[in-house]
């Protein structure tokens, strides 16, 4: 008996883990690049438009997959994305302005153009330790990968929040000196291999490649400093990589957005 409900067991968690590699919508996401002047391009040159285009390479996809009322999709995707990701960045949703997009302006701003089309069973979560109003909140300061993996195996959206940090090793100190926005979209592949530690991004600021491949692992100990609320964190458990000399990319914010089911979307029958 006990036997036998280990083994029933063992398949239900085989069955709901994510899958060890996913690359199948590295090419069907979006890969929208900030400061692309096409169409007017957008405000402050780009420089500060990451987290509205990485909102919109996922709610395209979206649209693209049955959810049709987030945007109308013509001929010309480029120019409705760009359309798309500047009233995501509008005073009327996230209200990007010259710092850029913190985790409770994408949060509040996704929810509200959600909701004014009708997606109000569409759940939003924030892990990290930024603040977010308590309705977003999922919970944990810490971004955990297997999570985001998951998410993904469940066609979800993800956005992962990279804080830039300056590493002073005499003190184990990582101190933030900035931030970006980028659209997870699979992992486990470094484009010619596969790799466990690998995650594949569509990084707002690349103009000339399609896919980023950033090997990442855990950080043992050290503390996270800088000026913003809620710092200093404890470092420890924080997934980062190297991005130049002493100087680190920190994953530490992920935003999950569970869409409703697409049996949900309304159906214009013929009379």
């Amino acid at each position: 008996m006990f036997k036998t409900k280990l083994f029933i067991l063992t398949c239900c968690l085989a069955i709901c883990a994510a899958p060890t590699v996913s690359v199948e919508k590295i090419d069907q996401i979006p890969d929208y690049y900030q400061r692309d002047r096409a169409f007017g391009g957008f405000p402050r040159a780009g420089a500060v438009y990451c987290g509205p285009v990485a909102v919109s390479n996922s709610l395209y996809w979206f649209a693209q997959n049955g959810y049709s009322r987030i945007m109308d999709i013509t001929e010309n995707s480029k120019k409705d994305q760009h359309k798309l990701i500047k009233l995501l960045g509008s005073e009327k949703y996230i209200n990007t302005g010259s710092g850029g997009s913190s985790p409770d302006m994408i949060c509040t701003g996704v929810r509200k153009f959600l909701n004014e089309r009708a997606y109000r069973d569409a759940k939003i979560r924030f892990y990290g330790w930024r603040p977010v109003p308590e309705q977003f909140r999922a919970g944990s300061t810490i971004p955990e990968l297997s999570l985001a993996k998951e998410a993904l195996s469940k066609n979800n959206a993800v956005w992962l929040n990279i804080g830039w940090y300056d590493y002073n090793e005499k003190k184990k100190e990582y101190k933030r000196t900035g931030g970006h926005w980028v659209t997870f979209v699979g992992y486990g592949h470094d484009g010619k291999k596969q790799d466990s530690e690998v995650l594949i991004i569509h990084d707002p600021e690349t103009r000339w490649r399609h896919n980023d491949y950033i090997r990442v692992e855990k950080i043992s100990e050290g503390m996270l400093t800088g000026k913003m609320k809620n710092l200093p964190q404890n470092a420890s458990g924080y997934n980062c990589f190297p991005s130049g000399y002493k100087r680190y990319g920190i994953i530490e914010g992920m935003i999950v957005l569970e869409m409703p089911p697409r049996s949900s979307e309304t159906v214009s029958l013929p009379y």
